[in-house]
């Protein structure tokens, strides 16, 4: 059962009987799979359509290939001989094929699967993919951030990369915070993530300096506290946030709502409206969304130059 020929096939929707080429996985090595490739019985049509990279191997006379596949023939039918296991290759064909899309459900199979959409030129795919990543419960966290930038850096995926170090800011850079991600770790991602941190450090500040210009003196800030008041002017000022600007710039980890909302209200003493007396507050949740932007927008933009893939 274990000899090379003895190959798994996948079923529907990949085993139609007028498709005319078959997609072969890498070998499993999952216990219980044979240690067999999967075959995906497919049309070259949708893979035509779909990918620039598939129409040169399929349609162009050279026969020239990419590092990993090779050609075979099986049961009358020309093989591919990909490098992708066939989870990736499952996920990657449901997302130009008419059925429900299998959206890589773990970090390591996110990335395998991005990285064979970037390598076949699938970009209606990996668009796909990205956009379900920032659902409700997106695959990258702060517990995993450093392993999915090593990850996604080793696979060439850069905006996976700066999205996974722009999470991990909020973490120190030492042995004991790289953990298990460090498994995954190459010199030159190490100096990159290095790198990132330099660039962005300035940019955090930066973005705080900006924030600043719009927000102003604070008062159009205040949440409505009594429709018949006049009062138009209070004791607010912008040096209420420089305690917690302060804060993040030196741990990068009170960069949320949570923290914000607990430092501001510990600076800013009862202040009752000079109109009615009503205490006054600040509408912490839009001012730190405006904080958020202005930040993150900083930091955007300093970090292409300093993750070279």
């Amino acid at each position: 059962m274990d000899c090379p020929c003895d190959y798994y096939n996948f079923g529907a929707p990949f085993d139609d009987k007028d498709a005319d080429i078959i997609l072969r996985s890498l070998p499993s090595a999952s216990p219980g799979d044979r240690n067999s490739a999967t075959h995906f019985r497919v049309h070259k049509l949708f893979l035509i359509k779909a990918s620039p990279e598939f129409k040169r191997l399929l349609c162009e006379a050279t026969q020239d290939e990419e590092p990993g596949i090779t050609r075979d023939n099986y049961d009358k039918l020309p093989v591919l001989c990909l490098s992708e296991d066939r989870e990736t290759l499952h996920s990657l064909l449901t997302a130009i094929y008419p059925t429900d899309v299998a959206y890589p459900r773990t970090l390591e199979a996110m990335m395998k699967t991005h990285a064979a959409a970037k390598k076949y030129s699938m970009s209606s795919a990996l668009t796909l993919f990205r956009t379900c990543r920032t659902g409700v419960a997106p695959v990258v966290t702060t517990a995993n951030a450093f392993r999915a930038f090593f990850l996604a850096f080793n696979r060439g995926l850069k905006e996976e990369a700066l999205e996974a170090a722009r999470i991990s800011l909020s973490l120190p850079l030492t042995l004991e915070a790289l953990g298990e991600g460090l498994c995954n770790a190459s010199g030159p991602a190490l100096e990159a993530l290095w790198r990132h941190r330099i660039a962005v450090s300035p940019a955090i500040v930066e973005g705080f300096k900006t924030c600043r210009t719009e927000i102003g003196d604070l008062q159009g800030w205040i949440l409505p506290h009594d429709k018949n008041c006049g009062a138009s002017r209070t004791g607010l000022r912008q040096e209420h946030l420089s305690f917690f600007i302060a804060k993040v710039v030196a741990d990068f980890s009170l960069m949320n709502i949570i923290s914000f909302i607990e430092i501001m209200s510990s600076q800013i003493p009862f202040l009752p409206c000079p109109s009615c007396k009503d205490r006054l507050q600040l509408d912490f949740r839009r001012l730190f969304r405006c904080l958020e932007r202005h930040v993150d927008d900083s930091i955007e933009r300093a970090s292409p130059d300093f993750l070279d893939l």
